[in-house]
């Protein structure tokens, strides 16, 4: 299921709590998953988690990729996930993230907002739900247009 995604080195997982620190992580399950169903994120989707990948590992960490198939750091991983129609489990559907280390409140954020896409979600990531401007993220996103076409 997620050959294309390693060579993206996205790891994948069937639960928002990893098992080991990956930058970003991308969760998907099946319909009668415990935590499904959770879709698979297209091509474009998928170029953008990369981007993101690489802009959190620059920004925040080392700046270049790490030995192995994927990135881990010191950190709690961002868990993406595409939630299809919702469940009892949580509210709305559509591109959520999670931080495994949370101990509370809502699983999925943000739990208000329904139906983003992925380059909504992580700009909502990115400026903390529009408090902040995140010039670095918006300036990353310009150069690179192959994951983000204007």
């Amino acid at each position: 299921m997620s050959t294309d995604l390693d060579k993206l080195r996205i790891p994948v997982v069937s639960s928002p709590f990893p098992g080991h620190p990956y930058i970003v992580v991308v969760m998907i399950c099946g319909e009668d998953d415990l935590w499904g169903p959770a879709l698979k994120p297209t091509d474009a989707e998928a170029a953008q988690i990369a981007s993101f990948t690489d802009f959190q590992r620059e920004y925040y960490g080392s700046g270049k990729p790490q030995e192995g198939p994927f990135d881990l750091w010191n950190r709690s991983s961002i868990v993406l996930c595409n939630l299809g129609e919702g469940t009892e489990l949580r509210k709305g559907s559509g591109w959520k993230y999670n931080r495994p280390h949370w101990r509370s409140g809502p699983l999925w954020a943000p739990y208000e907002i329904s139906g983003l896409t992925l380059e909504d979600l992580l700009s909502h990531y990115e400026t903390n739900g529009g408090v902040t401007t995140a010039s670095d993220w918006t300036a990353w996103k310009a150069n690179h247009p192959e994951a983000f076409p204007v």
